[in-house]
């Protein structure tokens, strides 16, 4: 596991990783305009939402970042286990709740007093720019094995699985780990700062 493995694997996820961008951009648009006036629905998500992550909401500095880390961590290994359940694809589903959810948080937050989409972009891209980008790498990852496990299940030509989990793991560790590590921080410290400014 080395640094040829990560390269390969990202040439090979490369276009799946497209395609999850455009389609997560798409879908969260999408999700914002429907749910424009859905208030009830909008509240159960954000209610559901934060309390799920209660525990890592009471928290604050470097805890906070902590707790940010490993729940993002858990979610981009979660992707790529998805993976071994073949013919289903189940990691673009978590690219479709987390598009729910974004454009969900859109609508509950323009419409508290004195906010505006400015501000709600100003909040998400200090840590989103990077946090997002590393979930949807996990989800290609996810894809993409869920694609190799089904070709040789249906024994077509394929690259030994062991040497795919490889890849797999080396792009965890070299790539998407210190994304998620630089993102927690940001998000920890950065955006909170960021938030402080626009709402004063």
């Amino acid at each position: 596991m080395n640094f040829d493995d990560t390269r390969t694997t990202l040439k090979e996820i490369k276009r799946i990783f497209w395609l999850l961008l455009l389609a997560f951009i798409v879908l969260s648009f999408l999700s914002a305009v429907v749910l424009k006036d859905k208030t009830e629905y909008v509240q159960k998500i954000i209610q559901d939402f934060a309390e799920s992550k209660e525990h890592i909401l009471e928290t604050s500095g470097l805890k906070l970042a902590l707790e940010l880390f490993k729940n993002n961590m858990k979610a981009s290994a979660f992707s790529v286990l998805l993976g071994f359940i073949p013919f289903l694809f189940l990691p673009s589903f978590t690219i479709l709740l987390n598009a729910i959810i974004l454009g969900g948080f859109y609508q509950f937050f323009i419409q508290l007093p004195g906010t505006s989409p400015l501000m709600y972009f100003a909040s998400i891209l200090p840590h989103g720019i990077i946090e997002i980008p590393a979930f949807l790498l996990a989800a290609s990852m996810g894809i993409y094995l869920c694609k190799e496990l089904s070709k040789k299940l249906l024994r077509r030509p394929v690259k030994p699985i062991g040497e795919t989990l490889r890849g797999i793991i080396a792009v965890l560790i070299y790539i998407i780990l210190p994304m998620l590590i630089v993102a927690a921080l940001i998000e920890a410290f950065i955006t909170p700062y960021v938030m402080t400014q626009l709402f004063i």
